[in-house]
């Protein structure tokens, strides 16, 4: 095999580890982005509910229809609402084997 030949096939084959390898990190880095504008939208989500909560009557069917709108987005596998002292007000979660 000629000297030509045998650098070609080095250059190509750095060229496409050099390609990979940049793909790999761009696709960690986009998943990691993707996570935390994930959970900040989450944190907001959950501020808004609450926040909706403290300025409308404690009904607990209204609070349960809340909730359920706010699930039945389908963005959340699942919602928990709890009172100050941990009993639990509504617990919505998705069952994957319907």
């Amino acid at each position: 095999m000629s000297l030509i030949k045998q650098l070609w096939i080095g250059t190509v084959v750095l060229l496409f580890i050099a390609l990979a390898g940049s793909f790999l990190i761009s696709a960690v880095t986009a998943r990691n982005y993707l996570e935390q504008q994930l959970q900040l939208k989450n944190i907001d989500t959950s501020t808004a509910v609450a926040l909706s909560l403290t300025q409308m009557a404690k009904d607990p069917i209204t609070v349960e229809l809340l909730i359920a709108a706010l699930f039945d987005t389908g963005h959340y596998r699942s919602i928990l609402l709890e009172d100050p002292l941990g009993d639990v007000i509504v617990n919505l979660s998705f069952d994957e084997t319907k």
